[in-house]
């Protein structure tokens, strides 16, 4: 996989959706995404909504265990649920069930979550890092060194974390799942998972036969392998998203025509054409055109040198404006930066680009220490809320710095309300906000292949990438 994890104590971990290439195996959720962005049963088999849509009763699976033994039930449940509630869990994921006020093991089978509002985003969020089930007895024995020695129900059980190599998983023997062949799962003996950034380096491994599968090619390496038979490339849904944000709060970025002049300069179809030979799309914001909250207008202002010009006049910045962009090691993230280079110094925009390592650039964009991040995520999240609650103000992960309550209140509102329609709505009002007000420039979507040695089968993914290996199998 591209990144290391910060964490594997899922609601600690700071790349939501990427986390789970590695997360999904060491743990189960409370429901599980399907390729559409469906839920389907996990550790929770059904649910029911109380009439006034503020109790959700699951009924859990029984005789399930963590992989230290401890069984699995209603109150490890509400246990781990109630720990993301707890003041003192400061974890990037905590605010994602802040909309559950109360956890309640009725028996050892049905929990019992009461919301605080009625939320149309719950569901969703019991199927991703937030309702992955940890051990409690782990969780109380380990502290804080929870999230180097994890303890899920997953296929896979922990073995060791090489930092900035790779982790290594083990069978778990207990688990609970079995195979469409009525074998128990998962059908690997183990697994190495290892943290290459690098495009050429993934495919020259693969074709040595050091690797057996491989996340986010991009479609010019894809294009290259498809008449090599040592590698099947496997087309999972979604897409990568790359974005830049504006430090909102620091000067000049603080201005609306400054952030408007650098949408302007950039031509975004070209910048797909260079990247993912046109492979994808370029939508105006964070959502797929396939997915539900996606509205195709209003789009951003068409590519325009003059028009960019223009607004850095209004900014009154003048010309040979510099600025930096803080940058991701890693493909294709520079060779983008180098193309808005480009691009921006078309209207008399400098753009110098400052290159670091991942948790590095995440600690500086928090801090907010940058003046424009380039950044990116797989979509479609499986809901727009889990993506709109994070980096639009509400949550832990505000990369450009919002103070702006009126789109903040609208996605409370879109978080809260339970009726598709209604959501809708709210999400096409969002959209025209960030649009008008430049916060962030959603540059591509690239669609992505993953790899794998041809004698890989049974991969399954979720919506937007994330790979499920239980009943992966060699032949």
């Amino acid at each position: 996989m591209d990144l290391e994890p910060v964490s594997l104590y899922p609601l600690k971990g700071n790349a939501p959706g990427v986390d789970r290439y590695i997360m999904n195996q060491i743990f189960d959720a409370l429901f599980r995404i399907e390729p559409d962005g469906s839920i389907s049963p996990g550790l929770a088999t059904k649910y029911e909504y109380s009439d006034d849509n503020k109790v959700l009763t699951l009924t859990l699976r029984a005789g399930v265990k963590f992989h230290d033994g401890t069984p699995f039930d209603a109150e490890a449940a509400a246990f781990n649920i109630m720990a993301a509630n707890d003041p003192k869990t400061v974890a990037t994921h905590a605010k994602d069930l802040a909309e559950i006020d109360k956890a309640e093991a009725i028996d050892p089978t049905t929990l019992r979550l009461t919301l605080k509002k009625p939320s149309g985003a719950i569901l969703a969020v019991l199927g991703t890092e937030p309702a992955m089930m940890c051990s409690p007895t782990a969780m109380r024995e380990k502290g804080d060194a929870f999230g180097r020695n994890p303890v899920g129900t997953g296929p896979f059980k922990f073995k060791s974390w090489a930092s900035g190599e790779a982790i290594e998983l083990d069978r778990f023997e207990d688990y609970w799942e079995k195979g469409q062949d009525g074998k128990s799962l998962p059908y690997l003996d183990g697994m190495k998972m290892r943290f290459i950034s690098n495009n050429a380096t993934k495919i020259i491994e693969m074709q040595g036969g050091n690797l057996t599968l491989a996340d986010a090619i991009t479609p010019r390496d894809a294009e290259k392998l498809k008449s090599d038979a040592r590698i099947k490339l496997l087309d999972p849904p979604g897409g990568i998203q790359s974005w830049i944000s504006f430090n909102t709060q620091k000067a000049p970025f603080d201005n609306v025509h400054v952030r408007r002049a650098i949408v302007a300069a950039i031509n975004r179809p070209a910048l797909l054409q260079a990247i993912a030979l046109g492979k994808g799309a370029t939508p105006p914001v964070m959502f797929a055109p396939n997915e539900w909250a996606y509205s195709e207008k209003p789009a951003p202002s068409d590519y325009s040198v003059d028009l960019a010009k223009k607004e850095l006049e209004l900014a009154g910045v003048g010309p040979n404006f510099s600025c930096t962009l803080s940058v991701i090691q890693r493909d294709p993230d520079v060779q983008i930066a180098q193309i808005l280079q480009a691009m921006l110094s078309q209207a008399g925009i400098k753009l110098n680009v400052q290159v670091s390592e991942r948790q590095a650039w995440v600690q500086s964009i928090m801090d907010a220490k940058f003046e424009i991040g380039l950044g990116r995520w797989a979509i479609p999240y499986p809901d727009p809320d889990q993506i709109c609650g994070s980096v639009l103000g509400r949550g832990a992960l505000n990369w450009a710095n919002l103070r702006d309550d009126e789109i903040k209140g609208m996605a409370i509102k879109a978080a809260q309300s339970v009726d598709r329609e209604t959501r809708k709505n709210v999400y096409h009002d969002i959209q025209s906000r960030l649009i008008d007000q430049a916060y962030y420039l959603f540059l591509i979507m690239r669609g992505v292949n993953h790899i794998s040695s041809s004698q890989l089968h049974g991969v399954r993914f979720e919506s937007n990438g994330p790979w499920y290996l239980s009943s992966a199998y060699l032949a």
